[in-house]
């Protein structure tokens, strides 16, 4: 009966957390800043580059938005040749995560150590 209770539990703390990230970007797309009732989360830093698999490492996105980032680089795809690119978003994302995990990985793939 124990697990049950557990499973449940855990299931309300995370929809509670999806709701909070959610919250905080106003119920929009951290990218492109659309309303949409079916925002997904999705890792800043995606897990298959080394991104934890934590709340921390979530924000809100579109449908369009996630599938199109995949797994890049945040700062290799949000470039302003993106018709939606917001510098006002992007450094909201970066300022969430580095005030949280206390930096934001390097771009690697620019040849940054």
């Amino acid at each position: 009966m124990q697990q049950i209770f557990d499973f449940v539990r855990h299931k309300s703390v995370k929809a509670k957390v999806k709701e909070t990230i959610k919250s905080e970007f106003n119920h929009c797309c951290a990218y492109c800043g659309s309303k949409s009732k079916r925002l997904t989360l999705d890792h800043v830093v995606a897990s298959s580059q080394g991104g934890i698999n934590s709340w921390l490492n979530l924000v809100p996105a579109c449908a369009k938005c996630n599938s199109s980032k995949g797994s890049k680089n945040l700062t290799d795809w949000y470039t302003v040749s993106l018709p939606y690119y917001s510098n006002e978003r992007l450094q909201r994302i970066l300022n969430r995560y580095s005030a949280k995990q206390g930096t934001f990985p390097p771009n690697r793939s620019k040849g940054f150590a």
